[in-house]
């Protein structure tokens, strides 16, 4: 949770799509986190990456490391995919029921980069 320190915080719940706000490298960062009640078991985290023109970031390395927010257990990693111009999927696993920060960063191409926390609440047990 160390990392957690240095990233922007954002207070955010899961579910329909979230903005943040502009970075200093001026692009704009959403989140969609599917499914929108999230519960034991896997989860897709999409991030996309518009620079502040509306111009996709193409070709950025996002990883997303998750944590238990009260909870000393290893975290749960995932690279992602990018589904299209500026759209990056990443699959991973919801491992307990509880709350979640998801730790999203991203570098981009021409070597900036770019972190999100992203906290999710009450992760319900397995349907």
């Amino acid at each position: 949770m160390a990392l957690a320190g240095a990233l922007l915080a954002a207070s955010l719940s899961s579910g329909a799509c979230h903005r943040s706000p502009r970075t200093e490298s001026q692009l704009d960062v959403a989140w969609t986190l599917r499914p929108e009640a999230p519960a034991v078991g896997p989860a897709t985290l999409t991030v996309t990456l518009r620079q502040t023109s509306g111009d996709p970031v193409k070709g950025a390395r996002v990883r997303l490391e998750g944590h238990m927010s009260d909870d000393g257990m290893a975290p749960v990693l995932a690279d992602a995919t990018e589904s299209a111009p500026g759209v990056y999927d990443l699959q991973f696993a919801f491992t307990m029921q509880g709350d979640w920060v998801l730790l999203v960063s991203a570098a981009l191409p021409e070597g900036a980069r770019v972190e999100r926390r992203i906290d999710v609440v009450r992760v319900q047990a397995s349907r």
